[in-house]
């Protein structure tokens, strides 16, 4: 079209001639479009809708308005929206090449490289999220609920839970796993992290306390001792304004955290039969403890009664609920296996049996208790076991040590032993003990002085013992007669008799020839064992009376008493005229003698006990042979012992020939203190009584039963006579 306009030109001036460069120079002055730019000014001379002052139509692809630059990118950011990505303007170039996702091209400062301010309102990056969700995990910061709102740009925004209270975690918002106990309140619930249940108690678990992060303004307040923090009706005693929960029993929770077994009300160890291996929330380990609680009453002395105390014997309390209240109308106490309370650990005492003699006695290393049995095995003539306690063994059982009376075969000859034994104690923590035995050969008997001390532990054979052709016999039966006693110049005299031959035999030493309080340098010296010719007793018991040694016995059938050389060691068997004794009373000389004994413990004067078979009592008898009191027992009597109590009461424990067992107490001065108590077990053969002279309080037994077996007949009871003091 151009070169039609020059021809056009040339024709009209009547073929006058323009020069090429009059027409460049006149060129750009035209307005070959009629848009009304010239050519110069005009980026697109051939296009009447494409000039300089052209108003612009956006995202049609045509610089309308000659500006050169992306019809697509209107605010000029750089960005296009996500639908012109890679749509090209025309006759402008390097278009079609910006990035897509401006969300509003209108605003140079809302593109993908716009830097976000949170919490405006805008979306300024064109990000799509939430302003008010920094973090992106769905909730809005709770810091913002008051401004929060629709973000711009983004449609169907501003609906959040406006409840996030750390916007810039995503670990932190309501549904999150909040752990406990890490001080932070990662669910926003507002809780105290360490008082998971909200009842004002915080963990016992918690290593600290302190308030919990994004609650810091209402945690911090609680009080300690919360058992179980999942439970807001379980949590403890802290002060008075903040008590435990309030507690029921027997419902298997500990609510107000004391560590109770719940079933033990009384919090004595034991739990009554029906709640046994029941298990109380949330005390791990529990339902372990045993069952036999008769009383769970902490207000009626329940604490004090369960299987496992010690009875008191002057109350109405069953405390060792062993049920016999009904049964003999008084508590009594419970008499169980002596294994229960004894350590036979490094022994073997089943190979034993036969037990015949039970005896306490007490020096200043505590209270021993020693047993006579006969042996099953062929290379130990004799056994005695000594038991040593204290005044609190009856709750931590006893400590047990052995002592044996040992002999062998010898020749095709078996060892044997005889059928008592009994031990003294002396003022040197010394402890003696003496058993009847026939040794080494079927021929010859020998007593035997065990000595103990807390130096040595030493056994003497005391004299080699008469022969059976020395007393004209066939044979040996055991005697069961034995009684050891120390004088008052410190030789120690043991006397035997042998029920069925009645052939006595009498031994004495000294503390030196028993190696007592020393170490010996040279092997023991033995004493002389006497056999007394021409005299003949069954029971045999060394009694003292104003420094003369006398031999209580049943000589010719009736009670006498002859006396012994304690000077020489010779026996001086006088009757009592000859040797100056006063006359026995009536009942005394009268009496069908069916036992002697001296009672244990420190007694306020000397006295002994004769059983009268006849009468069926206990006669005790003071030094003058006079009888002071008279123990009706009303019963055929099969053993007596007895002791002394420090405040100078007799207790006695006789034991019929029915097996049943019964306490008695006797006052020197004025009759019987208290009616007959009998014991808690039947099948009885014999029992030893003694009561410590420690405390004057603790009353034991041991007992034999009628089982044929080594540990089952011996059985063991304590009870305190009154109750003991508390702390």
């Amino acid at each position: 079209m151009r070169g039609a306009n020059i021809v056009l030109i040339a024709a009209l001036s009547g073929c006058t001639w323009v020069s090429k460069g009059d027409l460049d120079a006149r060129l750009p002055l035209l307005d070959d479009d009629g848009d009304g730019v010239i050519a110069a000014d005009d980026c697109d001379d051939n296009n009447p809708d494409r000039y300089p002052g052209n108003i612009e139509v956006p995202y049609d692809g045509i610089d309308g308005d000659c500006n050169n630059d992306d019809d697509y990118d209107q605010d000029k950011d750089g960005h296009v929206k996500t639908i012109h990505q890679g749509l090209k303007t025309k006759d402008v170039k390097a278009t079609g090449i910006s990035p897509g996702g401006d969300c509003d091209d209108e605003n140079p400062e809302v593109n993908p490289s716009a830097t976000d301010t949170w919490y405006d309102g805008i979306d300024q990056d064109c990000s799509g999220n939430d302003d008010y969700d920094q973090d992106k995990d769905g909730f809005a910061s709770k810091a913002e609920a008051g401004l929060y709102g629709p973000t711009t740009y983004i449609d169907g925004s501003g609906v959040l839970n406006a409840n996030d209270c750390d916007d810039t975690r995503v670990d932190v918002n309501p549904d999150a796993e909040d752990q406990p106990l890490d001080g932070e309140d990662s669910n926003c619930s507002g809780n105290d992290d360490f008082d998971q249940d909200g009842d004002g108690h915080y963990s016992d678990e918690a290593l600290f306390y302190q308030p919990t992060v994004y609650a810091e303004d209402t945690t911090g307040f609680a009080v300690p001792n919360d058992c179980d923090d999942n439970d807001e009706t379980i949590y403890g005693y802290f002060d008075e304004d903040n008590p435990g929960a309030p507690d029921s029993f027997y419902d298997g929770v500990d609510k107000n955290c004391a560590g109770d077994d719940d079933y033990d009300q009384d919090g004595d160890g034991y739990v009554q039969d029906i709640h046994e291996g029941l298990e109380t929330t949330p005390i791990t380990g529990s339902g372990s403890l045993p069952a036999g609680d008769c009383n769970d009453d902490p207000l009626s002395n329940g604490a004090s009664a369960h299987p496992g105390a010690v009875e008191v014997l002057s109350d109405e309390t069953d405390h060792d609920c062993d049920g016999l209240s009904d049964e003999v109308g008084k508590n009594t106490f419970r008499l169980a296996p002596l294994s229960e309370f004894i350590d036979f650990s490094g022994t073997d005492p089943t190979v034993y049996i036969g037990v015949h003699s039970l005896h306490f006695g007490e020096n200043s290393t505590g209270v021993q208790l020693t047993i006579g049995a006969e042996e099953n095995g062929i290379n130990s003539a004799g056994v005695v076991y000594n038991f040593s306690f204290n005044d609190e063994s009856i709750f931590n059982g006893i400590e047990s040590s052995m002592m044996m009376l040992e002999g062998s075969a010898d020749g095709g000859a078996s060892s044997y032993t005889l059928s008592n034994s009994l031990s003294v104690w002396t003022d040197e923590d010394v402890h003696l003990s003496v058993t009847g035995a026939i040794f080494h050969t079927s021929d010859v008997r020998t007593l035997y002085m065990r000595g103990t001390d807390i130096i040595r532990d030493a056994t003497i054979a005391v004299g080699a013992g008469p022969s059976l052709s020395d007393v004209g016999l066939a044979e040996w039966n055991p005697m069961t007669g034995v009684s050891m006693l120390r004088d008052m110049g410190g030789d120690f005299h043991v006397v035997g008799c042998d029920p069925i031959t009645e052939v006595v035999q009498h031994n004495i030493a000294t503390s030196s020839s028993l190696s007592l309080g020393v170490e010996p340098t040279t092997t023991p010296t033995f004493a002389e064992n006497r056999h007394i010719e021409d005299f003949s007793a069954s029971m045999c018991v060394l009694f003292e009376r104003g420094g003369q040694m006398l031999i209580l016995n049943d000589h010719e059938d009736a009670f006498r008493a002859h006396t012994v050389d304690t000077s020489t060691g010779d026996l001086m068997l006088l009757d009592e005229a000859t040797a100056g004794l006063p006359l026995f009373e009536d009942d005394l000389e009268e009496a069908e003698l069916g036992g002697i004994m001296i009672p244990n413990g420190a007694a306020p004067e000397p006295v002994f006990l004769v059983v009268d078979d006849f009468s069926n009592n206990v006669l005790i008898v003071d030094n003058n042979f006079q009888v002071i009191q008279e123990v009706d027992s009303a019963l055929e009597i099969a053993s007596v012992d007895a002791t002394f109590a420090p405040d100078g009461i007799l207790h006695l424990v006789v034991v019929d020939i029915d097996g049943d067992g019964w306490l008695y107490q006797a006052d020197l001065d004025g009759g019987i203190v208290d009616t007959a108590l009998k014991l808690g077990i039947e099948g009885l053969k014999q029992a030893s009584i003694w009561i410590d002279q420690t405390t004057g309080n603790i009353l034991q037994i041991a007992a034999t039963t009628e089982s044929s077996t080594a540990l089952d007949p011996l059985v063991y009871g304590a009870a305190y006579l009154t109750p003991p003091a508390t702390e």
